[in-house]
């Protein structure tokens, strides 16, 4: 058996001869692998434990292919068939541990000649614009190269101008001394420091950069310039233009004089730069034909501006943005262009509405078929980070979020001139579509409209329930289709719940406006109705046993907004015309809010429409008074 000894031998850095293949980051359990493929690179994640059963397969079968690799391997053992998907990667992997003379070549920057020190592969554009739809994730996937690597970052926009990206004189506090004052309370003398307003250079992201990978040479510094089509390039590069002009070995071919103002700065940031006597010589000789003098000592002394072979500038750009400069084609050939696809990411994301949810990918691929057909374009398309959950520990985008966002942008920048139907969202068919339809009277979300319309893109085959969506994933769970193994309890009470939501939707507009996501009965004593947008929801209980009907407002933790709906106590109670049982829970880190009503005979089913307007009445009210409360506080 292969051990950890064995086959942990890659480190960050080390690549294959053709550097396709390259480790760039590394932990207990995998590999972050670059690897390219037709001139584009793509980052795998590798488990060292997939690794461990190539490095056993081809110590046995060292003539077989990626390929037989993976028919032999797959499926054999706990490892998700998907990371087989990267047998031809894995293969070389494999080869760098068991032939290291052959396939494997070491981080060796300290020993390298100049040109060839770089722990990002030759095959990296210096010059780089990443583009395509928003939310393709271009800035995540520089993020994830540039996890290791020193970098500076900026973001253009159409204020932006040479000074803001170069860097200017700018008024700033510096100490000057100390001066004498007499405190009369002490009867002394004192001396203190005195701060004055002076005008100093101020650098900005370039500066920065081209500062750093002199100083750091030859490690890779990289400038990264978010949506570099917001700004107006010409204006904001200036005369640097000129130095986006690289030879073969990566140096700007044409350097320029710096302003006077760069160079005083320049001379007291790179006077100890080159410290290495090899790479002063290497570099002098690559500019001696026009300075035969050298052109290292004019860098120092900040006279000269001359790109390092080790600064990358690397850049983003929204096709779809509409507050846009061109880029004339000068400017465009100077720059290597990567196009990201839209691709699902795999994050199992979900677009959640009252009870039940669509998946976000396939939200995406028919919401890109629609906006394709209406646009004759791809630019206006929805990249799969267009839109996140509220935070990293969820894995759905919620009510808000999806109006906010998503809506909004296709209404505002997709559709607002062309075709609108998908936007009819209301019974009506005298209403015109709009996007206020989406929203409530009190601007909350409104889940039967965001419920229709997802419906009309992805059809009502691929919404789901969201419990429905949890028990697929919990095999602890009852599976709510085979009722045979349920109990008559259990029965009686799904049976509870499917006739109220069917009567509450069917005699309540109002229920069916805030409510109406909530479509599937269950087994569960109870059933939880949600408030989007604040931190508690309302929930409707059969307590058989004690046959009690009751309404609650709960909070899953007790927060400020539970103690600031107390403090309103009376006006609430006087409101609902309800005296309500307040509950903290400090075990359970909850607070409940209720109601009951007593005496209910759930064996008697013609009582049962007496407790569903009892849930109908407190329901609605609930929602109203204490989202106002909520609101205020």
């Amino acid at each position: 058996m292969t051990t950890m000894q064995n086959y942990d031998i890659l480190r960050i850095g080390d690549q294959t001869p053709d550097g396709k293949v390259q480790i760039v980051d590394k932990d207990r359990l995998c590999y972050v692998v670059r690897q390219v493929s037709k001139e584009s690179y793509g980052i795998r994640t590798i488990s060292k434990k997939l690794l461990a059963e190539y490095i056993d397969y081809f110590r046995q079968h060292p003539t077989a292919s990626s390929d037989d690799a993976r028919r032999a391997l797959s499926g054999h053992t706990d490892v998700d068939r998907f990371e087989y998907g990267y047998t031809a990667t894995l293969m070389k992997m494999a080869k760098m541990v068991l032939e290291p003379s052959a396939n494997l070549i070491h981080d060796t920057t300290s020993v390298l000649p100049f040109a060839q020190r770089r722990t990002l592969p030759l095959i990296d554009s210096l010059q780089q614009i990443t583009y395509g739809a928003p939310g393709t994730g271009k800035s995540h996937g520089i993020n994830t190269l540039l996890k290791t690597t020193n970098h500076v970052r900026t973001t253009f926009h159409p204020d932006s101008d040479y000074a803001s990206f170069v860097g200017a004189y700018k008024p700033t506090m510096v100490k000057q001394g100390k001066r004498r004052r007499y405190d009369v309370l002490d009867n002394d003398n004192k001396h203190e420091e005195e701060e004055i307003i002076a005008y100093k250079f101020v650098p900005q992201a370039f500066i920065k950069a081209y500062v750093s990978a002199w100083k750091n040479y030859p490690k890779e510094t990289v400038l990264v310039i978010e949506e570099i089509n917001r700004g107006n390039c010409a204006q904001i590069f200036g005369d640097l233009f000129q130095l986006l002009d690289r030879k073969d070995n990566g140096f700007s071919s044409y350097p320029i004089d710096a302003d006077a103002d760069i160079e005083q700065y320049l001379c007291g940031e790179l006077k100890d730069i080159l410290s290495n006597e090899g790479d002063v010589s290497e570099i002098n000789n690559v500019f001696s034909e026009n300075y035969p003098d050298g052109i290292v000592e004019q860098i120092k002394n900040g006279t000269k501006l001359l790109l390092p072979n080790n600064l990358y500038i690397w850049a983003t750009m929204n096709t779809s943005d509409q507050s846009l400069f061109p880029i004339d084609s000068a400017f465009k050939r100077r720059w290597d262009w990567k196009f990201v696809k839209i691709s699902d990411a795999h994050k199992n994301w979900t677009i959640h509405f009252g009870d039940e949810a669509c998946d976000w990918w396939e939200f995406i691929k028919q919401m890109n078929k629609i906006i394709a057909k209406e646009t004759s374009s791809d630019d206006k398309k929805l990249g799969y980070f267009f839109c996140k959950p509220s935070n990293e520990n969820e894995d759905f985008i919620n009510e808000e979020r999806f109006v906010g966002k998503v809506l909004f942008y296709l209404w505002n920048d997709v559709f607002k001139d062309g075709e609108t139907k998908y936007f009819k969202v209301t019974d009506d068919p005298e209403d015109e579509p709009t996007f206020e339809a989406f929203y409530n009277d009190d601007c909350t979300p409104c889940v039967a409209a965001i419920r229709k319309f997802i419906v009309g893109i992805v059809g009502e085959e691929n919404v789901h329930s969201i419990d429905k969506t949890e028990q697929s994933s919990k095999e602890e769970k009852l599976d709510e289709d085979n009722k045979s193994t349920w109990s008559e309890a259990d029965k009686s009470r799904y049976e509870f719940w499917e006739q109220f939501l069917n009567y509450a939707n069917e005699k309540s507009e109002d229920f069916a406006k805030y409510f109406g996501g909530v479509k599937k009965a269950s087994k569960d004593h109870w059933k939880n109705f949600t408030i989007p947008n604040v931190e508690f929801y309302l929930c409707a209980l059969q307590l058989r046993q004690k046959k009690q009907a009751k309404v609650e407002v709960y909070f899953d933790e007790t927060t400020e907004t539970y103690h600031n709906l107390f403090a309103h106590k009376a006006e609430i109670e006087k409101e609902m015309g309800v005296t309500y049982e307040w509950r903290e829970n400090p075990d359970k880190k909850a607070s409940v809010i209720e109601e009951i009503l007593p005496n209910i005979d759930f064996d008697n089913k013609e009582k049962w429409t007496d407790v569903f307007d009892f849930f109908i009445d407190r329901l609605l009210r609930m929602r109203e008074v204490f989202l106002k409360y909520a609101q205020m506080s």
